[in-house]
């Protein structure tokens, strides 16, 4: 089953890349040699690439200076400098964004608190610019959506189809969470309460996640939507968070992990950045995670091959050359045709035994309109 999971995980010249900008010394230098031996193009593998890796150019550009790793191609230095000061020049309203946000909230009296992105720019990183951010993300109380939307009118305009989401006057996305997670890994206590380290970002008191709950979260939104659309941000910002909290609990670490049951997800995103980037994590730690996520129960099972569906649908897409292993293939079909009772449980609502036969009977119909070009439905023409 793991061999499923693991198209999660970057190729090997993005591995490579991602070292480059990360690591320290002779270490990043050979990291980037050897990328620029794997690519043909440099230029074409960022722009075209499976997987986002354009975002971290500014990282790459600060990296390569730190470790004096001097590009031979002088079109490929300015590329990185051009990409350095783009990125610099916009985090500046973007932060003036967020400010404004946190400043409406905080003058009304409601709790602030941050998820993961703009606190590990401000907070971890070596400079703001070197992580793209867009959007604000906020997590409340379900009962606190309401108001705090009306609050947040002020400078944003409600979107007429999502009551969780606000778009700011700049047109910077402002998005409401109940869930730090998906809901299938909820816990019986509001996902809120975990947000609650005390912080100061841009100058003004709010809560965030504590470096242990941060690190899962990292973990588990890469596995349950990065990896999707070929993000890689998620990379850094596990390194970055790390290095932040070098005396991080490994064992408050699993332990949160055991009450989400996220053990699936955390274990394969977490071996990737041990074995592959590099970033230091105990053995034990991943040896453990490792040995509960292959007991893990058949729903827990489909729950993660349904996340990472679209990142192996992603993987041999148009152009690509990579292929299913055949067991790889058999495990995607029969978790997307006839996924057992505790996942439809657990993702529709389905109380009745009419209800589970129900699901069942439409799951191949849906599976055939989406992937047999002739059962698709026709798009009306506008």
């Amino acid at each position: 089953m793991s061999r499923a999971f693991a198209v999660v995980r970057p190729d090997d010249a993005t591995t490579l890349l991602l070292r480059a900008c990360l690591l320290d010394g002779d270490k990043a230098q050979n990291a980037f040699w050897e990328w620029l031996d794997r690519v043909d193009d440099p230029f074409a593998a960022l722009r075209s690439g499976p997987w986002r890796a354009k975002t971290v150019l500014p990282l790459l550009h600060a990296n390569l200076r730190r470790v004096q790793c001097r590009p031979d191609d002088p079109a490929f230095r300015s590329h990185l400098r051009a990409a350095n000061e783009r990125e610099r020049l916009r985090t500046a309203p973007h932060r003036e964004v967020v400010r404004s946000v946190l400043d409406t909230m905080a003058a009304d009296g409601h709790t602030l608190r941050l998820l993961a992105s703009g606190v590990l720019a401000e907070t971890a990183y070596p400079a703001p610019e070197l992580r793209h951010c867009y959007g604000v993300e906020l997590v409340v109380h379900g009962h606190e959506i309401e108001d705090v939307a009306r609050t947040l009118q002020r400078v944003a305009t409600p979107s007429p189809d999502d009551a969780s989401l606000l778009v700011h006057v700049t047109t910077v996305p402002i998005r409401l969470r109940t869930r730090i997670a998906p809901a299938c890994f909820s816990t019986s206590r509001p996902d809120a309460e975990f947000v609650s380290a005390p912080d100061y970002v841009y100058g003004i008191p709010c809560l965030v996640l504590p470096p242990e709950q941060m690190l899962v979260q990292i973990c588990t939104e890469a596995f349950c939507s990065g990896v999707a659309s070929g993000d890689v941000t998620w990379i850094t910002d596990a390194w970055f968070a790390h290095a932040a909290a070098p005396e991080l609990d490994w064992d408050m670490f699993t332990t949160i992990v055991d009450d989400r049951r996220l053990h699936i997800p955390v274990a394969t995103i977490l071996s990737y950045l041990a074995r592959d980037i590099g970033l230091p994590v105990p053995e034990h730690t991943i040896a453990d995670l490792d040995r509960v996520a292959g007991r893990a129960s058949r729903t827990e099972r489909d729950l993660a091959l349904s996340f990472v569906w679209p990142a192996a649908r992603r993987s041999i897409g148009p152009g690509s050359r990579k292929r299913l292993a055949p067991r790889v293939a058999m495990a995607f079909a029969r978790s997307r045709l006839a996924p057992v009772p505790g996942f439809l449980r657990a993702t529709q609502d389905v109380d009745t035994s009419l209800d589970l036969v129900l699901a069942y009977a439409r799951r191949p119909l849906r599976f055939a309109r989406r992937h047999v070009p002739f059962l698709r439905r026709r798009q009306t023409p506008k």
